[in-house]
């Protein structure tokens, strides 16, 4: 599996329900079991391979659940508009010494809240190079790292 878009935060975005720059948007912690679906139409599927390790609280209005921004960008040379999100920084996940609750992580999932999880809204699933074990220590989710400046989304023309 790779990193992808859900068809259903594409058409929220192409639709203006979710304004890229303003709408609030969230990233979330997926288990390495996490098989995302571009179908997936809502966060339930999502929901059960969500995070749970110490330090981690995830699930509707979870605080783990954190604030990212966008920004867009016009690249009229490469024919293209990018999209780029901030880093987050959860501090402390899991425990160290093997006997605490720790996670495997496989995605970090883009994410727009509504009043649950059935009815909120998948827009992208970011797969990480390798899987992140949680050891006790902060985990950074740090995006356009080797490709400076090419955001995180692209929207070709």
């Amino acid at each position: 599996m790779a990193s992808l878009a859900y068809t259903r935060g594409i058409m929220r975005i192409l639709d203006g329900t979710i304004l890229l720059e303003s709408t609030p948007l969230k990233l979330a912690l997926a288990k390495a079991t996490y098989v995302p679906s571009k179908t997936e139409t809502d966060l339930l599927t999502f929901a059960a391979s969500e995070a749970d390790c110490d330090n981690y609280v995830g699930g509707f209005g979870g605080s783990s659940r954190a604030a990212v921004t966008a920004t867009l960008a016009e690249e009229t040379g490469n024919d293209r508009v990018t999209t780029r999100f901030s880093d987050v920084t959860y501090p402390g996940l899991g425990g160290s010494g093997g006997g605490a609750n720790n996670n495997i992580f496989g995605y970090a999932v883009l994410i727009r809240e509504v009043t649950s999880d059935a009815d909120s809204i998948p827009i992208v699933a970011f797969q990480f190079f390798q899987n992140v074990t949680t050891n006790g220590e902060d985990i950074l989710v740090k995006f356009d790292y080797d490709f400076t400046n090419s955001g995180n989304l692209r929207w070709n023309v």
